[in-house]
C-alpha cells in the first residue's frame, strides 16, 4: 500500500492494481452477505442493485493499536 507506487502505475499495471482491488471489495461483501450481516438492499435483480451493510463491520482505525 504505497502511495508514491500506485501513484506511478500506468496502463496494464494500474488496470491491474484496480481489477485486484475490485476483487478484494466483492470478496469482502460477499463475505459480509454470507455471515448475515443487517443490511439494506437498494434496487432489483432486473436492473441492477447494491448491498450495503447498515452497521460498522470493523473497529474505528485508531482502535486498531
Amino acid at each position: 500500500m504505497d502511495e508514491q507506487r500506485i501513484s506511478s502505475l500506468r496502463g496494464d499495471q494500474l488496470k491491474h492494481n484496480e481489477d485486484v482491488l475490485d476483487a478484494i471489495v466483492c470478496m469482502y461483501i460477499g463475505a459480509l452477505y454470507q455471515s448475515g450481516q443487517d443490511h439494506t438492499v437498494f434496487g432489483t435483480t432486473m436492473n441492477g442493485y447494491i448491498y450495503v451493510p447498515t452497521k460498522q463491520c470493523l473497529p474505528e482505525a485508531g482502535g486498531l493499536g
